[in-house]
């Protein structure tokens, strides 16, 4: 009786530590789980115990990761090799487009009627549209290749802004618009200035495009951010979704199909790029865009 209690203490035991060895082998793959997903590694699940359950179930582990692993890099190379096609497209568009804009220059010079200048008015227009949509295309796919670390450099944002508003102010005529431009002080932030004049002049190309009325622009200084407010009023009846505002050509009002293009994306996109970010909120009818630049913590 003795020996038999003994017999079923030990099988107790081992079976106890049976367990205990299993669970051990079960946090060792949540730990190699847990790195993967943190470092970010192809990394793929081990074993130390020879269990047939267990080994079974890391083999159908690794086997489920390589294939998500190869999904994301096919995911990858189809996005890459979009981005190139709509460069080499973009960039195939630009000379006809070129071309048009100067022979529609000189038509401009012959004596036309007035139904033949409004006419061409409209096709100026609608050129002029797809040379912005081209450039645009143009821009999205090589900002979005460019992999390289940018310097981000002391810019004066409030000069710069200024800047590019001076380079705006006959088509800001020409639409009846007005700007109101609001700033305390020089602020200089950490950028790079050639994103940051892209992004000015797709900030204010969007508000000709958009904008029904005056345009606010204002710069403030909040903690270690510096953030640059462009609003506008957009129409009151237009179905606009703020939260996907900055998509891959999202379009607002879906009954007229008017895409916004790929100006805010870039905007986003360079932005992002400089360690920033950018936000759209709408509140009766007035659009607002923040961008939130990394201001330059030695200006005094």
């Amino acid at each position: 009786m003795n020996s038999l209690i003994v017999l079923l203490v030990l099988l107790l035991l081992i079976s106890l530590l049976y367990v205990f060895i299993l669970s051990k082998q079960i946090r060792r793959i949540q730990r190699q789980l847990a790195e993967r997903r943190d470092r970010n590694t192809n990394q793929p699940i081990s074993l130390e115990l020879l269990n047939t359950e267990l080994s079974l179930l890391a083999a159908n582990i690794n086997q489920c990761l390589e294939i998500g692993q190869q999904a994301v890099s096919n995911s990858i190379q189809k996005e890459n090799t979009l981005r190139e096609t709509i460069a080499s497209i973009s960039h195939d568009l630009r000379t006809p487009l070129t071309a048009i804009k100067g022979y529609l220059q000189l038509l401009e010079q012959d004596n036309l009627t007035d139904g033949q200048m409004e006419k061409l008015v409209i096709i100026k227009k609608h050129v002029d549209e797809m040379a912005l949509l081209t450039e645009h295309f143009w821009e999205y796919s090589y900002f979005s290749l460019c992999q390289q670390d940018i310097p981000l450099k002391r810019i004066n944002l409030a000069n710069l802004t200024a800047e590019n508003l001076a380079n705006y102010v006959s088509q800001l005529e020409n639409k009846g618009l007005s700007v109101t431009y609001k700033h305390d002080k020089p602020l200089f932030v950490r950028a790079d200035e050639n994103y940051t004049t892209r992004i000015l002049q797709n900030l204010i190309q969007n508000c000709i495009t958009h904008s029904v009325g005056d345009i606010e622009i204002e710069l403030k200084n909040i903690g270690n951010v510096v953030i640059l407010s462009v609003k506008n009023p957009v129409q009151k009846d237009i179905d606009l979704n703020v939260q996907h505002i900055f998509d891959r050509f999202y379009t607002a009002d879906k009954s007229r199909g008017k895409a916004s293009g790929l100006g805010l994306t870039v905007v986003n996109l360079l932005i992002t790029k400089m360690g920033g970010r950018a936000i759209a909120s709408l509140e009766d009818a007035m659009l607002e865009i923040q961008i939130e630049f990394l201001k330059w913590m030695d200006d005094k």
